[in-house]
């Protein structure tokens, strides 16, 4: 049975005039204008019978679903995104040509699932991933931090330079190796140091974090993939630690289910109270993407802590353990995105740093 030939939509840029066009929204929530929000994000109202882990892959669900019938007058209907990221592209291109999506539609959800969720899918995504990621910083980002452009013209800038570029590089990108090589050899060294053992991963199921232990920080894409834990400790030789939840905790999974994240500050109070060397453990809020907890210097670089992985650990069980006990601690992409922000003490700016969170 031969495919139908589906007829592309049309790419609008967020902003204002959005609001007054009728547009489907993807990787992103609705504003006024939006007839169909197609996103995993928090809150979001994608209809049940397509949801997905990734937005790029709600959008092939959609494109193979009878929903698509409804949305057919494409001449009046276009799609936007808020933001740019590599799922938010391939949601916006899928859309966009339809029928080479559908050809391709394994090879887009892995890439998202990559781009997204900084998990190892395949060798090829992988490689679409760092494409991608090299020429936004080699083409967009310098004329970009030369600019007065709102975060909207950003975006806009951004999408009108890559959407052309997806499906050269999801048809044959090892042909684009010059774009991608560099990245792939530094995944490439790590996985050689993962295969030969040189690193350890050790879970805590109950209280939903892994601890990544060897001679260097791994790759977040060895990480992500050998372990579903949401929050990761990531140690250097038993030192120079971090922490971070990671994306899946932020959005609406589908393919199994993720604990809720637990805030930050008491923990953040503790570990900065017993601090020895100068600077401030801080952390980004906890409902942003992933956030990230570490030690950081007053200058806002990497320093080494005083506070080894042997002590960290039993400090952060204690915190996830009262965070369980304690719904008022706990967030999770139920709770949407407005309204919940860690405060954290004013005790924690300590010996002059600026760091206060």
């Amino acid at each position: 049975m031969q495919m139908s030939i589906l007829k592309g939509m049309k790419y609008y840029p967020f902003g204002p005039d959005l609001c007054i066009r009728p547009h489907i929204m993807v990787d992103s929530a609705s504003v006024t204008g939006t007839i169909l929000e197609l996103s995993h994000w928090p809150g979001n109202k994608t209809p049940n019978e397509i949801k997905a882990d990734t937005s790029a892959e709600i959008c092939i669900k959609f494109l193979q679903s009878d929903l698509w019938d409804q949305y057919r007058n494409i001449d009046t209907v276009s799609v936007s995104n808020d933001h740019y990221d590599v799922d938010g592209l391939l949601s916006l291109w899928s859309l966009i040509y339809p029928n080479e999506a559908l050809e391709k539609s394994n090879l887009i959800i892995d890439t998202a699932t990559c781009g997204d969720f900084d998990k190892f899918t395949t060798h090829e995504a992988v490689k679409i991933n760092m494409a991608l990621d090299f020429l936004e910083a080699r083409y967009t980002q310098p004329r970009i931090a030369s600019s007065n452009w709102s975060t909207e013209q950003i975006t806009q800038f951004i999408y009108s330079n890559l959407l052309d570029e997806v499906n050269v590089l999801l048809d044959d990108i090892e042909n684009y190796q010059p774009l991608w090589h560099k990245s792939f050899d530094i995944f490439e060294k790590d996985r050689q140091l993962f295969d030969a053992g040189k690193f350890t991963i050790v879970e805590n199921s109950y209280l939903d974090y892994a601890v990544v232990n060897g001679p260097k920080h791994l790759h977040p894409y060895l990480v992500n993939a050998a372990t579903n834990c949401s929050l990761i400790v990531s140690s250097q030789d038993n030192r120079d630690l971090f922490s971070y939840y990671r994306y899946e905790s932020f959005v609406e999974m589908i393919s199994r289910k993720v604990n809720p994240r637990i805030y930050q500050a008491s923990l953040i109070y503790d570990l900065n109270e017993i601090e020895k060397s100068h600077g401030t453990w801080a952390s980004e809020d906890i409902v942003t993407a992933h956030p990230r907890l570490k030690f950081y210097t007053d200058a806002s670089i990497n320093a080494k802590s005083s506070v080894s992985l042997d002590t960290f650990l039993p400090m952060l069980e204690r915190h996830l353990r009262e965070g369980l006990g304690d719904t008022s601690k706990q967030w999770s992409h139920t709770k949407g995105l407005i309204g919940y922000t860690d405060v954290l003490p004013e005790s924690i700016k300590v010996r002059g740093s600026k760091w206060n969170s």
